[in-house]
C-alpha cells in the first residue's frame, strides 16, 4: 500500500528578489514509478499554499519503490521564473534516517505506522472452556470450564478445531462484528508506545472498556500519522456480545464468550433409509488473549 509523508527539511523559502518561492519535501514508498509517486503528492499539496502557487514537481528514484518528490511554489510574477530547487537524492551529500536511540525517544516526522492486524487461520485453540460429547447411547457428557481446567485441556479433540475423521478444520481469528474507530491527537509518540499498541492488537479487554463488559471488545489495532507538529491517530476496534444457553442440536452451550471460537462435530446416523451427519460433539475454544486497554490511553 503507497503511504506518503512530508520530510523534516521540508518548506524551505527563498526570498531573494521579487520572486518569492517555497519547496516542499516529500517521500513517496511502494509505489510503482515516479508518475504514480509524483500524483499521490500532488494530491496532498494544493494548488495555492500560503498565497502561493504551486509550480514545479520533481522526482528523484531512491530504489525499491520509493521517491522523493519536490514541489515547488512561487508568488504570482510573470517576469520571473522560479529558481531551479535541488531535488532531493539527485546529488551531494544527504543526512540519513536513523533509529530511535531509545524505546522512549519521541518519533516524529518521517515516521508511520499501521498496526492493524491481519486475520489467521489456527487449528489449536488456547483451552478448550466447554465441551459436550453424545455417546452413541444418547447420552450427553458435558466438561464445563473447571473440568476443562482440571484435565489441562486435554480432552480428546487435544484442542484441535474442527476435528473430523480426516482433518482439521481450523478456524480464522480476527473476525469483526462491529467495528469502529476512535480518533486521538497526541502531540508524541515513542517506540515503547508503539510497540505496546502492537503487542495489544487481537487481544480483547480484560476490564470494562467504553462501557462494554470484559471480553466483548477486539483491539485491531491503529494507523498514526505525522503532521503540524503532532501525532493523529485513529484506533480501531471490533465488538461483540457474548451469548448464554446457545442451543446447538441437542447441546445447550451455557456461555460462548463474545470472541470464543464454537465448532460442532458430526457423525453419521441412519434416518429411515438416509445416512445424515448430526452433531455428535460441541466445543467453545478460546482463541484470544486478554489485553490492558488502559495501556492505549484513550480512558476507558
Amino acid at each position: 500500500m503507497p503511504y506518503i509523508w512530508e520530510r523534516h527539511q521540508s518548506r524551505d523559502f527563498d526570498l531573494g528578489g521579487k520572486v518569492i518561492s517555497l519547496t516542499r519535501e516529500w517521500v513517496a514508498t511502494d509505489v510503482l514509478d515516479e508518475v504514480v509517486a509524483v500524483n499521490l503528492v500532488l494530491l496532498a499539496n494544493p494548488l495555492i499554499f500560503d498565497s502561493l502557487v504551486r509550480a514545479t514537481a520533481k522526482a528523484s528514484n531512491q530504489g525499491g519503490g520509493t521517491y522523493f518528490i519536490s514541489v515547488g511554489y512561487r508568488n504570482i510574477d510573470p517576469q520571473h521564473a522560479l529558481p531551479d530547487t535541488a531535488t532531493p537524492g539527485g546529488g551531494g551529500s544527504q543526512q540519513q534516517p536513523s533509529g530511535p536511540a531509545s524505546q522512549d525517544e519521541d518519533l516524529t516526522a518521517g515516521y508511520t505506522f499501521d498496526l492493524t492486524g491481519e486475520a489467521v487461520h489456527i487449528t489449536q485453540s488456547k483451552g478448550t472452556y466447554y465441551g459436550a460429547v453424545l455417546d452413541a447411547a444418547g447420552t450427553v457428557t458435558q466438561y464445563d470450564e473447571p473440568t476443562c481446567q482440571a484435565l489441562g485441556f486435554t480432552l480428546d479433540t487435544g484442542r484441535a478445531i474442527g476435528l473430523s475423521s480426516d482433518r482439521v478444520e481450523g478456524c480464522e481469528v480476527h473476525v469483526p462484528r462491529e467495528e469502529w474507530t476512535r480518533e486521538v491527537v497526541r502531540p508524541s509518540v515513542t517506540f515503547r508506545y508503539k510497540r505496546t499498541l502492537h503487542n495489544l492488537v487481537g487481544k480483547v479487554n480484560a476490564e470494562t472498556f467504553y462501557h462494554y463488559p470484559p471480553g466483548e471488545v477486539k483491539y485491531l489495532g491503529a494507523v498514526g500519522r505525522w503532521g503540524q507538529g503532532r501525532w493523529n491517530l485513529t484506533h480501531k476496534f471490533a465488538a461483540a456480545e457474548h451469548q448464554t444457553n446457545l442451543k446447538i442440536g441437542p447441546f445447550t452451550v451455557p456461555l460462548k464468550r463474545a470472541w470464543d471460537h464454537l465448532w460442532v462435530s458430526y457423525r453419521a446416523k441412519e434416518v429411515g433409509d438416509l445416512v445424515m451427519q448430526v452433531p455428535a460433539a460441541v466445543y467453545v475454544e478460546k482463541v484470544c488473549d486478554d489485553g490492558d486497554f488502559s495501556l492505549i490511553e484513550i480512558g476507558t
